[in-house]
């Protein structure tokens, strides 16, 4: 028994003496400080927002105290933990000075297109309304300058004397419409390579290609070296079967950076645009577009989208607004899609007796406008899944707005209109109180119907919306259950061929004649 205590009294001072070892060391049992907590080894990992990763300059740099950090311990003493870092964040401010002559790979490929779309801040022109001083601000010269700026922030090409000679000399201020810088990100593989495939059939990206090229066989194998990464990346767009977009801009930014400095906007075509009939949407959004952007736009009447496709077919028309059911020829390109989608209504007077597509009978006639109407067409589209609508007489003799006035005192009869819900005929139908909105359902439509189905709400008129209708429509929301159509500003391929660089400044104007669509 004594020398069992004996035993165990020299392990206890042998343990102790280690302990005390161990706490003159500054370590603590483990090899691990008190101090050592999970918040200190996140604040040593490595982040490349901090000011060191920004002064290195480096790609994949770090600084000397990345990885580690130090801590005062309970007993005064420092101890030091190495942490493994974290994955460098690609920014452009680590990124764009690491390129090196032989163009970005990985990570860094597309990074000026890439880091732009994650950014908190829009685009400063993607707004739901444009006001006089937006259009004051945003879109002058000095304002898009500071916008290019922001996305090729930290991007400084650093082109040979041969691609000098070659590029710089001639064209300086960019190709055509095409803003230089463009052409070097592409090169660089920083840009959006997308924009090269598919504007590969441009003239102005043809001939910096040519310049391109000729920098390549006057020696410059840095040249040679990114042209061949380009036509690999190229070859793998085709090898996946992407089509082609003539009107195709980088996706989250305002095109508009891509444009050339030195366009001479006095000897820009004037663009004849089809704005449908007078007093209509599409001919307060032909005046903003002429507000908002560079061009200079001729707004010209029509008596509907069949009218535009024929106005625009023959010539009297370049683009035009035409619903997107008609608008289904491939020879026909958008340029951009109205944000509010248009309703068919189908609005009764109260005497027809008609509360319901199903009370539709030959007694009765639908007002539609002039057969030159998307009306006349949805219409007819609708008679194919709703049957009780193919009895009723058509009445396309008149204007849209005469057909507005016509139904009021002819008794049996309906007005249909494809139009926002808040258009003039339909506002001035709910003020005379003399006739109601139909819903346009039927248990007989099939499935393959080509219209969403829709609610307009019964907020938006006041007698409009039959009585029944008010608390619950068919599909449990009170208002008129409809259909809707979406329409679009369209260009036909023949004139865009024939107006190539015209064509491109629409479509670096996309953005902004897409905010106009309110």
């Amino acid at each position: 028994m004594k020398r069992l205590c004996t035993v165990l009294v020299s392990m206890f001072i042998t343990l102790m003496l280690l302990m005390s070892i161990a706490e003159a060391k500054g370590g603590s049992f483990g090899g691990r400080s008190p101090s050592s907590s999970s918040s200190s080894s996140s604040r040593s990992s490595f982040s490349s927002s901090s000011s060191s990763s920004r002064s290195s300059g480096s790609f994949g740099g770090r600084s000397s105290s990345s990885g580690f950090s130090s801590s005062k311990s309970s007993g005064s003493t420092i101890s030091a933990s190495r942490s493994k870092p974290e994955p460098i964040r690609v920014t452009r401010d680590n990124v764009m000075s690491s390129i090196g002559k032989k163009g970005a790979t990985g990570a860094a490929a597309g990074v000026l297109y890439k880091d732009f779309q994650t950014r908190n801040s829009p685009p400063i022109n993607t707004r739901t309304t444009v006001s006089k001083a937006d259009v004051d601000k945003v879109f002058t010269p000095q304002y898009r300058s500071s916008r290019r700026t922001d996305y090729y922030g930290g991007y400084h090409p650093t082109p040979s004397s041969y691609y000098n000679q070659s590029v710089y000399a001639n064209h300086s201020g960019g190709y055509g419409i095409w803003d230089l810088m463009l052409f070097n990100s592409i090169m660089d593989n920083v840009g959006d390579r997308g924009m090269y495939y598919h504007h590969q059939n441009d003239s102005s990206f043809q001939q910096w290609r040519t310049d391109a090229n000729a920098a390549c066989a006057a020696g410059d194998t840095d040249v040679c070296d990114k042209l061949k990464d380009l036509d690999r990346e190229m070859a793998e767009y085709k090898a996946k079967g992407t089509t082609i977009n003539p009107a195709y801009v980088t996706p989250g930014i305002d095109p508009d950076i891509y444009e050339a400095n030195n366009i001479d906007v006095s000897k820009l075509s004037e663009i004849k645009i089809c704005t449908g009939s007078v007093g209509s949407d599409y001919s307060r959004y032909a005046n903003t577009i002429s507000k908002i952007t560079k061009l200079k736009v001729n707004a010209i009447s029509s008596n509907g989208s069949v009218d535009t496709l024929t106005k625009m077919a023959t010539g009297e028309c370049d683009i035009g607004f035409v619903q997107d059911d008609i608008a289904m020829s491939p020879n026909l390109v958008k340029l951009a899609t109205m944000n509010q989608l248009e309703v068919g209504m189908l609005v009764c007077n109260k005497e027809s007796k008609v509360k319901t597509v199903a009370d539709i009978s030959k007694q009765n006639t639908i007002l539609v406008g002039s057969d030159q109407t998307g009306s006349q067409f949805t219409l007819n589209e609708l008679k194919k899944y709703i049957t009780n609508l193919g009895e009723a007489q058509i009445n396309n003799t008149a204007t849209a707005l005469q057909a507005a006035e016509m139904v009021q005192s002819l008794p049996n009869s309906c007005y249909f209109s494809v139009s926002t819900p808040k258009s003039p005929a339909f506002m001035n139908l709910d003020k005379s109180n003399k006739t109601y909105g139909i819903p346009i359902f039927s248990f007989n439509m099939t499935k393959k119907q080509p219209y969403p189905l829709v609610t307009v709400d019964v907020s938006y008129y006041k007698n409009l919306t039959q009585e029944e209708y008010k608390k619950y429509g068919w599909f449990v929301d009170g208002g008129i259950d409809t259909i809707a159509v979406s329409t679009s500003l369209v260009a036909p391929q023949s004139w865009i061929d024939q107006n190539k660089e015209l064509f491109s400044l629409l479509t670096l104007e996309k953005t902004n004649i897409q905010t106009s669509l309110q």
